[in-house]
């Protein structure tokens, strides 16, 4: 017997399905107007750009072995409206953005590009910076984003007089960024120091139904962001994959749970087409979570809170040392 909530489940891999066939064939009236839905897209905060609500987190991109399959599943995911890419120098050393850039070529013109950098001070991260470039096989990003904030520490050399922050800046000045964001999903407390201390373009954080139950980031960053009118990218839609596997809920569900949020895109990692066509399903066409749903949703994952679902959170983190930093 076919487990019914098991991750990818029979039920989406026959959406997906139908969504594929929808998309290449030629009139054979499998959509009501004989038209396949169009991919929603909504404003990345302040930026005037319109990204995909659905983007690829890139991160198995680089991972797979076969690198023709990993550039099938960005071509397939342009095929079917996604123009957000976001993919980082630390996504399998490189691997990643080498693969982008090569699945991208000659289509530049149709992607909003992202990628990160690491490191903490303002030359190493212009170095990044430009081997980015090299290997997304671009003379630009649309978003370049401080990657994965964890503690005051980190956050304190980041603003520094020579932090990463300051690389952004040289970067989008030199034409080689158009936007800058920031990147995290150990505590919520440090996105609202962010958030207070400087205007980041964008900001990526871990948006699932199970996020409300342990150090909810929707519950404490996400309003604060869009008073700040920043473009929020969900991550960790599934919980790092963790998620579906509880068996109690869909990949589908976590994908339109963190869609019906107030966010600008929700990325998502994925690996083979038969996946993307599932996750393109869970908004093609899109049907916002009514009230009842979401409170389904909380109620299927309250069981599974803290750090065995959500290990990359971190309840404490160390105090923010009295020392003023140098102001902007």
């Amino acid at each position: 017997m076919i487990d019914p909530r098991r991750e990818w489940s029979r039920r989406e891999f026959l959406a997906s399905t139908a969504l594929a066939l929808g998309w290449t064939a030629l009139g054979g009236g499998v959509w009501a107007n004989g038209q396949p839905p169009v991919m929603p897209v909504r404003p990345l905060g302040k930026t005037g750009l319109q990204v995909s609500l659905l983007g690829l987190g890139a991160y198995p991109v680089g991972s797979l072995a076969d690198e023709d399959k990993a550039i099938g599943v960005v071509h397939r995911l342009l095929d079917v409206g996604v123009n957000y890419l976001d993919t980082a120098p630390s996504y399998s050393n490189g691997t990643s953005e080498l693969r982008v850039g090569k699945a991208i070529r000659g289509k530049r013109d149709r992607v909003i590009l992202a990628t990160k950098t690491l490191p903490r001070g303002r030359k190493a991260a212009m170095k990044d910076l430009e081997a980015s470039l090299v290997r997304l096989g671009t003379d630009h990003v649309d978003l370049w984003q401080i990657h994965s904030i964890r503690n005051h520490k980190d956050v304190d050399a980041l603003f520094d007089d020579n932090g990463s922050v300051r690389a952004g800046e040289d970067a989008i000045k030199a034409g080689k960024v158009r936007f800058l964001g920031v990147t995290g999903h150990t505590n919520p407390e440090l996105h609202l120091r962010v958030i207070k201390e400087y205007d980041f373009a964008t900001m990526l954080m871990p948006l699932n139904p199970a996020d409300p139950h342990f150090v909810s980031f929707e519950e404490k960053v996400l309003p604060a962001a869009v008073e700040k009118k920043m473009g929020v990218i969900a991550m960790k839609v599934l919980a790092a994959g963790r998620l579906p596997k509880q068996k109690t809920i869909l990949v589908g569900e976590c994908i339109r749970y963190a869609a019906s949020l107030p966010i600008s895109c929700a990325i998502v990692g994925l690996k083979t087409l038969v996946e993307v066509e599932a996750a393109a399903s869970a908004v093609l066409p899109f049907r916002p979570i009514a009230d009842e749903e979401r409170l389904k949703f909380l109620a299927l994952t309250e069981d599974h809170p803290g750090k065995s679902l959500e290990w990359y959170k971190r309840e404490k983190i160390t105090p923010r040392s009295s020392k003023p930093r140098r102001s902007f």
